[in-house]
């Protein structure tokens, strides 16, 4: 019997989506409207019964497993050794290597495909009872059918036939209905199954096109709102190697969000990069090249005695925020950190009033006297702990206004230069940034110790009972001034002044700018001084001559006679006797007054040493001078 090969059913393409290979299997149903299970139909008796399937518990079922196996594998199941049930390969395996090549050859025999005669032969002999086996199965399909029949149709009246040809119509017997009730579960499961599945089918893809809907309408609504808030946004590039007119509506939807400064360097702001995401459990923008580093200003003071005070910024803690400007203004913060941090690393190798230390992340400048300059790069806060100074503060703001200045002037150059002739313009030359900072701590130390001298002399003279005062202004500008000095691109200072006033007769005007520029203005001349040594040595010859001058008008007008100062010192004479007055500084500008006298008649010599228990020096004078009278 020849059979016919079936041609191979055509598959569909790979990729064309999961729908088209979803197959449906033909599934009995196994509830019925009500939920209830439907149970299994072993037959249907001729009136319509239904005999159905005795549900079993897992009791009765394991009790039945356990019976089947000693009634089909015998009582001593249990009882066999393992061995029994090997293929006894190893009998095999110990046999000699002559009985090996004898059966070799049987083996051989065994696997050895079958001819074309003993295909016929077993043809001649299966088929014969095949044919017996159908017969039989006919057969028994006729009597179950006309068994199981309820009811008979009347048999078709035939006419005679009247002429040599005649015709008979045959009509299908219709299906026994335990057949019928069979078709119909099969339809309606297979019906039920393949709803379900189209139904859960539709409902995955509703959900998807709804989420991806939802998806697109956020992604615009970001797109907007970063762009209402004036941040830049461009297109995304296409990818390398692909043509511009067949792929460019392909990343229409696709925005960058540039969030790096315009001047800045082009390794800046290429990591100055952020992307709308269309992820919605995830966060609405990407940063790819985000470090999360910010600048750490610490200023560590020391003292006289070596002990160290440590104070440091603190940056406002904003935790993974989700609104988007606030997010793009952070990380805008920390790429600027970044670009402040890098431009501090080129010019502190170069300044040319401080000492500077620098690592990767860590630059250590020796700023002033007795005063430490830290810029650290990091990713940890200030901790509770650590002293928060608003000097630190300022120096981070002033970090940011100089690296505005910076890119102003980058612009403006840029805009100037016309064509091929640009300006002139020295070579790599621009705002520093580093630099005033430096000079603004210099100038602080400069002021602080300058007001300090001066508080020094203002005490030494009240100490004496001659009354002074100082009026100290650190910065003369106006607060617009100042911000200019940070702004504009030209050199400029801040600047101050100091006046001694004496017992308002006397005026001692001290000009100073920025960095440790000092100018004295005095009634003789203008001088300029170069050191803190020179000034106090200034000061001190200041009131020394003002105090000499005080006495010998005091003298003057009590004695008579000649008085006159010849260098650090008032000599005095009137009648026999001769004065002379001497003034020393101790420590933090003490004043001391020694006087000497000669008695020209009898000889005598005496030596007077003023003291503060005494009161006024003038006073103290006036009386010395009565009692040797």
């Amino acid at each position: 019997m020849s059979t016919a090969a079936e041609s191979p059913r055509p598959t569909e393409p790979e990729g064309n989506g999961d729908w088209k290979n979803l197959k449906l299997s033909l599934e009995r149903p196994y509830k019925d409207d009500s939920g209830e299970r439907i149970p299994n139909v072993l037959d249907i008796q001729p009136d319509g019964t239904y005999i159905y399937e005795p549900i079993e518990s897992a009791d009765e079922r394991l009790k039945s497993n356990l019976h089947r196996i000693f009634q089909e594998r015998g009582f001593d199941f249990f009882e066999k050794p393992e061995k029994r049930t090997t293929d006894g390969t190893s009998a095999q395996e110990s046999s000699t290597a002559d009985g090996e090549e004898a059966e070799e050859p049987e083996k051989e025999e065994k696997h050895k495909p079958m001819t074309f005669e003993d295909l016929n032969a077993m043809r001649s002999e299966l088929l014969p009872q095949l044919y017996v086996a159908l017969g039989e199965m006919t057969q028994a399909r006729d009597i179950l059918e006309s068994v199981l029949s309820t009811t008979q149709k009347p048999p078709l009246s035939t006419d005679a036939p009247t002429a040599g040809l005649s015709a008979t119509v045959v009509s299908k017997l219709p299906s026994l209905p335990s057949l019928q009730a069979f078709n119909a579960q099969i339809v309606i499961g297979s019906k039920d199954e393949a709803l379900r599945k189209a139904a859960g089918l539709f409902n995955t893809v509703a959900e998807r096109m709804q989420r991806t809907h939802e998806q697109s309408e956020q992604y615009w609504i970001n797109a907007l709102k970063i762009r209402g808030n004036n941040w830049r946004m461009v297109p995304s590039p296409l990818p390398a190697g692909t043509f511009l007119g067949k792929n460019s509506d392909r990343t229409a939807r696709d925005f960058l969000v540039l969030y790096g400064l315009e001047e800045s360097p082009p390794a800046i702001r290429r990591r100055g990069i952020a992307y709308l995401s269309d992820v919605s459990d995830g966060s609405q923008l990407m940063f790819t090249r985000r470090q999360h580093m910010r600048i750490k200003v610490t200023l560590i003071h020391r003292n006289d005695d070596g002990t160290e005070h440590w104070t440091v910024n603190r940056h406002s803690v904003n935790l993974e925020s989700e609104d988007l400007n606030e997010s793009l203004r952070e990380a805008q913060l920390e790429l600027v950190d970044e670009e402040i941090f890098s431009s501090l690393i080129k010019e502190a190798s170069s300044l040319p009033t401080a000492l500077a230390r620098v690592s990767e992340r860590l630059i250590v400048i020796d700023a002033s006297q007795g005063v430490e300059l830290r810029f650290e790069l990091t990713k940890d806060q200030a901790s509770s702990e650590d002293r928060v100074s608003p000097l630190c503060a300022l120096i981070y703001h002033l970090l940011h206004i100089l690296l505005l200045r910076r890119h102003a002037y980058i612009k403006a150059e840029r805009l100037n230069s016309s064509g091929n002739f640009p300006t002139p313009n020295p070579i790599g030359y621009q705002p520093y940034m580093l630099q005033p900072i430096i000079d603004f701590l210099q100038y602080k130390v400069f002021c602080q110790r300058l007001e300090k001298e001066l508080r020094y002399a203002s005490r030494g003279l009240n100490a004496v009972g001659v009354p002074a005062e100082v009026v100290f202004d650190a910065v003369g500008e106006t607060g617009e001034e100042i911000v200019q000095i940070f702004t504009e691109s030209r050199h400029r200072h801040a600047s101050g002044e100091a006046i001694l006033r004496i017992e308002n007769k006397q005026t001692l005007r001290l000009t100073f700018v920025a960095p440790s520029n000092l100018n004295a203005h005095l009634a003789q001349a203008t001088l300029q001084v170069y050191s803190l040594p020179q000034l106090s040595q200034l000061l001190k010859t200041e009131i020394e001559r003002f105090i000499l001058q005080q006495i010998c008008q005091l003298g003057e007008k009590l004695r008579g006679g000649t008085w006159f100062i010849d260098l650090n010192h008032l000599v005095a004479r009137w009648e026999a006797f001769v004065y002379t007055f001497h003034i020393t500084f101790d420590a933090d500008m003490k004043i001391n007054c020694a006087a000497f006298c000669l008695d020209n008649k009898s000889g005598k010599r005496a030596s007077h040493h003023y003291a503060e228990t005494h009161g006024s020096i003038l006073t103290w004078v006036q009386n010395l001078i009565e009692q040797n009278s």
